[in-house]
């Protein structure tokens, strides 16, 4: 075919006129992108490591920025912008809405503040936003996208309040991921996120969400994840949620869920994670609960009103690692099967109403980590194939009815053991000559509220990492050891309430970390140090209680009385004795108090005081009208203005006035004290934990 000349002069003219067109316009749009990316840096006032003001600079393309990504030859314009864990700090400008060929932003885990700019949902490019872990405040951004390219949007871990518009998901029929936790964000959770048809995870915990779970959730079929934990919701959990096949994960911890847990959710066979803990759930447990749920591995039903036995078939559940049904009203005894879950890592079976004994089966779980059964009515003696699970990191068998001793040789195979709590009323058990003091990681060591005898081993000294020593409220006798002062970390330290004899050890007195040191009610005799280092001992929540005996104080009338020493005044004592040693003397000289008395923070030398007025009067006087006016208020958390709190505060103050009797006659006894402390502590812990349900917790 014979080419005609005059056409390729036209066409060849044409190309040429068009070529300036073509350079200008691409020009303009650099020029436009690198205008925004100027405007950017301009914004940013914290640059730590000085990149942007090295790199960012116009004597280079932008597309070799650090932090830019550029298309091809065809669209050289900028396409991904990621400036994520560089500790910038600023604000957003809204001329970042002009890079108009945008499709991933990142600029997550800094702390840039300000609003969000609207300008930004223009892009209609745009496929992912992460502005997560920084400090933006304002509300949602409101304006109505049409972003059909949109899949990915994460602004979790900021500021952000104020409510979600109802039609704010009716325009992003592509959004797979949509992550809001920990904002400030109200009102309900709009229906229209059920038009998001392609949704997979859905994040919105601790938040303050109200009203109920749309049930149209119910409709995502391709949902996988979903946490709403820590808001406010209210109502029954919906049964539309059993229509979504392919869940892996539902948390809807803390909240103000009623009712049943629907059954078909324990048709889901996908499940991994169902996490109900803290809420005012109802009912019993299936005894089938498990058998659809092949890959169960995180199982929690804390903090609720469930009643009945515990399953028996949980052992059906194979692959659980962490199950937790504690703080409900679980009855019966511990499932024996639960010894065939042996990949679980922690076990939570406390605060329930079980009985019986605790399983020798329970020894098969050789995984096992944490292991906790407190508060319940379990009797008979502690399994001792427990103590050769390897991996138990803490061990919690308090507050039930269990005897026995602990075998001496308990640490042998526990050489990763933090703690061990034996706490108040385990009536029955008896001596024990071992401490694990050849575990360097022990941190806790709960012991009190026993019957313990004989000394504490010296190589308590070996328990570097320990924290907390409580062996309080038992039958130890003789000397404290010196070696208490080798351990460095010693936050909190109970030996009250022991037969002990001699002198408290100085070291312990150098201890920098003691937060909590209580030697009081037993036999001890001798001075303070002239020089007490105890810096971080707490001066309201915590104080240094004493009580020290001398050897003669058997021959005298009155008592010693106990000393509650404000740590902001210990080096006042310098070397003055605390007891008299003259057998002569009819009545001992009483400790000082120095500096203000806790919990009432008042001085003696105030002129509250003057006159024969005395510390008990005033206690006393103030009983019979508010308590309140006695109390330090620095005592008092928010919640405590509530009536439950104020009663609390009046036992105490009344059990108190009780053990400063001057004839031991009519003093309380201490074996009839504790009791009555301990049933004070337990009602105040009933009301606590309905406060504390209605607060919100980390998104794990």
């Amino acid at each position: 075919m014979e080419t005609n000349p005059s056409l390729l002069i036209i066409i060849a003219f044409f190309l040429h006129c068009l070529m300036p067109l073509s350079v200008t316009a691409r020009g303009t749009n650099i020029t436009t992108d690198q205008d925004a990316l100027l405007s950017l840096k301009a914004h940013i006032t914290h640059d730590p490591n000085n990149l942007l003001a090295k790199n960012w600079s116009t004597n280079s393309s932008i597309c070799n920025w650090i932090g830019f990504t550029c298309g091809g030859v065809r669209n050289h314009r900028v396409t991904a912008l990621n400036i994520s864990y560089l500790g910038l700090g600023g604000t957003i400008p809204s001329q970042l809405g002009q890079l108009s060929s945008l499709q991933i932003l990142d600029v997550s885990n800094n702390e840039f503040s300000g609003i969000i700019p609207s300008s930004i949902f223009n892009i209609s490019t745009l496929e992912s936003i992460d502005f997560s872990v920084n400090q933006f405040s304002g509300s949602f951004p409101s304006i109505i996208f049409n972003l059909s390219s949109l899949s990915y949007i994460d602004l979790s871990e900021n500021r952000l309040s104020g409510g979600l518009p109802e039609n704010v998901f009716s325009y992003l029929p592509n959004l797979e991921t949509l992550f809001l936790f920990n904002n400030e964000l109200d009102g309900e959770i709009p229906t229209t996120l059920s038009e998001c048809k392609e949704l997979q995870y859905l994040a919105l915990s601790n938040n303050y969400f109200t009203g109920a779970i749309p049930k149209q959730i119910g409709n995502l079929t391709k949902m996988k994840t979903i946490y709403l934990g820590g808001n406010k919701l209210q109502g029954e959990i919906p049964q539309e949620l059993g229509n979504l096949v392919e869940l892996e994960l539902l948390s809807l911890l803390t909240n103000g869920l009623t009712g049943t847990i629907p059954s078909v959710i324990f048709n889901l066979s996908s499940l991994t994670t169902l996490h109900f803990t803290n809420n005012s759930l109802t009912g019993t447990l299936p005894d089938n609960i498990c058998q659809h749920l092949p890959f169960l591995e995180v199982f929690g039903l804390s903090l609720n009103q469930f009643t009945g036995p515990i399953p028996y078939n949980l052992w059906q559940c194979r692959g659980v690692r962490m199950l937790s049904l504690s703080f409900n009203q679980f009855t019966g005894s511990v499932p024996r099967s639960i010894g065939n879950l042996t990949l679980i890592n922690e076990l939570y079976l406390g605060y329930n109403k079980l009985i019986g004994e605790i399983p020798e089966e329970l020894g098969n779980l050789i995984k096992l980590e944490k292991l906790s059964l407190p508060k319940g009515a379990l009797t008979g003696s502690i399994p001792s194939v427990i103590f050769n699970l390897s991996s138990l990191i803490g061990l919690d068998f308090s507050n039930n009815s269990l005897r026995g001793g602990l075998p001496n040789n308990m640490c042998q195979h526990l050489p990763v053991l933090e703690g061990i709590f034996h706490g108040k009323i385990m009536n029955y058990l008896v001596q024990s000559r071992t401490i694990c003091g050849s575990v360097g990681s022990f941190v806790f060591l709960t012991l009190e509220g026993n019957q313990f005898t004989g000394s504490i081993p010296r190589d308590i000294g070996n328990l570097t990492s320990v924290t907390v020593v409580y062996l309080g409220f038992n039958h130890l006798t003789g000397e404290m050891p010196n070696e208490i002062g080798n351990l460095p970390n010693l936050e909190q330290l109970r030996l009250n309430s022991n037969n002990f004899i001699g002198s408290v050890p100085t070291a312990i007195f150098n201890i920098s970390t003691m937060i909590e040191l209580s030697l009081a009610d037993n036999k001890l005799s001798g001075i303070l140090p002239p020089i007490i280092e105890l810096p971080n001992l707490e001066r309201y929540r915590i104080q240094l209680f004493l009580r020290l005996y001398s050897q003669q104080s058997r021959r005298f009338k009155k008592p010693p009385v106990a000393g509650i020493i404000n740590p902001a005044h210990l080096s006042d004592f310098g070397t003055s004795k605390l007891l008299s040693e003259d057998e002569s003397m009819t009545q001992t000289q009483t400790l000082a108090t120095i500096g203000y008395m806790a919990p009432v923070r008042k001085k003696p030398t105030d002129e509250i005081f003057a006159e024969e007025r005395s510390l008990k009067q005033l206690v006393s006087e103030s009983l019979r009208s508010s308590v309140m006016e006695v109390v330090d208020k620095n005592l008092l958390w928010r919640e405590d203005e509530h009536f439950a709190a104020k009663e609390c505060a009046s036992s105490i103050m009344s059990l108190a006035m009780e053990c400063t009797e001057e004839s031991p006659k009519k003093g309380i006894n201490t074996k009839v004290m504790v009791p009555k402390l301990l049933k004070i502590r337990d009602t105040l812990l009933a009301n606590l934990e309905m406060v504390k349900g209605r607060r919100g917790s980390k998104l794990n």
